[in-house]
């Protein structure tokens, strides 16, 4: 069956169901729909390979059926697929091996209102089946479609690679004196620590070396305590290597480039400015980690503006969302004050109840 023939597939078994007189013309209030995927998130390839079963639950904020309407034809079903009383058109969707359907969703009996549609891709053929992907396109008008809808549909977070995605200092920092002892790595998702602590985890070139390695209790941020890592006076340059023989809890490796095949490591070079050292240096250890209450993080020092991180038993933290600068597809969300998936590559799926707008501007999940 072709993307066409999908296409048709969805418009003869809706009008089945709503007892409309036959398929819909071409000229009926319709909307034409592909399911896309960004690389900077997952490919279609990854998508497909975790994929058995796919659906388009049709909703609208002012409702479409209430409670007791329920009804069903061959893949099509009036029921209530999220958590309120009122109930939705679920429609399943036919796959085929190395593609994702075309779907031209047209006006039928559905009422003349804002829809929700909201496509999920599940692991099993069941309707409680773990859902893989997922992709969101709220307030979308069949009288007035947009041409060709293209709803974003990537793998969900928990499925994806971890990242690095914020590294403390980074490049172009100013630091006090002109050595580095502390380097602070953030990740998109908790990282095993027996990984972390494997041998050639993290390198550095051409000089350095990786005393210690600790995570916080997250599991999302290294504190790195390292040695070597000295300048001239004025700059002090370096290559850091994070490889793919670090892991997540699933034993999913490091892949820093999803749109490439296989696990690619992060490596980047960094030059940091160096400011004076003070006049008379403590010689106490006021390091994150000494047995000292208010132990020193500051890695990343920037005129007028607070320490970049905090140390919180033990690790180096970044102190806020202020601090931190998300790698590509990523955000700081302050309500875990970490970098979260952009929700914009889920067209707002992943946004909680709670915050459930994704914003357009940020793809951070507001009230």
């Amino acid at each position: 069956m072709d993307r066409r023939a999908n296409a048709f597939f969805v418009i003869s078994a809706f009008a089945v169901l709503l007892g409309c007189n036959g398929p819909q013309t071409p000229e009926a209030p319709a909307v034409d729909i592909e399911l896309v995927q960004d690389p900077a998130i997952s490919t279609s390839a990854e998508v497909l390979a975790n994929l058995a079963a796919l659906r388009l639950i049709v909703d609208s904020p002012q409702g479409l059926y209430a409670p007791g309407q329920q009804q069903s034809h061959g893949n099509i079903t009036v029921a209530n697929a999220d958590d309120d009383e009122m109930l939705e058109l679920v429609i399943r969707l036919p796959l085929k091996e190395g593609s994702l359907p075309t779907i031209r969703l047209e006006q039928g009996g559905l009422p003349d209102v804002p829809l929700d549609l909201h496509v999920v891709g599940t692991k099993g053929e069941s309707a409680d089946s773990q859902i893989v992907a997922e992709g969101l396109a709220r307030g979308v008008s069949l009288e007035r479609p947009p041409g060709v809808l293209m709803i974003p549909f990537n793998l969900r977070p928990e499925l994806l690679p971890p990242r690095v995605v914020d590294v403390f200092p980074r490049n172009g920092d100013e630091i006090t004196g002109c050595e580095i002892e502390d380097i602070v790595l953030l990740f998109s998702k908790p990282v095993s620590e027996q990984s972390l602590g494997a041998p050639g985890a993290v390198s550095l070139t051409p000089t350095g070396t990786v005393l210690e390695m600790r995570h916080d209790a997250s599991g999302l941020i290294a504190h790195l305590k390292v040695a070597g890592l000295v300048g001239d006076g004025g700059t002090l340059a370096y290559r850091l290597g994070v490889t793919s023989v670090i892991t997540d809890l699933d034993g999913l490796a490091l892949d820093q480039v999803p749109a490439e095949e296989g696990a690619q490591g992060f490596e980047q070079a960094f030059s940091v400015r160096c400011s004076p050292p003070p006049q008379s240096p403590d010689t106490d250890d006021k390091s994150c980690g000494s047995t000292r209450p208010d132990g020193d993080c500051q890695v990343a020092k920037k005129d007028g503006k607070p320490p970049a991180l905090t140390c919180e038993e033990g690790v180096c933290v970044p102190s806020g969302c202020a601090a931190i600068e998300c790698s590509q597809s990523f955000v700081c969300d302050a309500a875990i004050g970490a970098c979260a998936v952009d929700c914009r590559f889920y067209g707002g799926a992943l946004c909680p109840a709670m915050r459930s707008r994704c914003d357009d501007d940020t793809g951070l999940c507001l009230e």
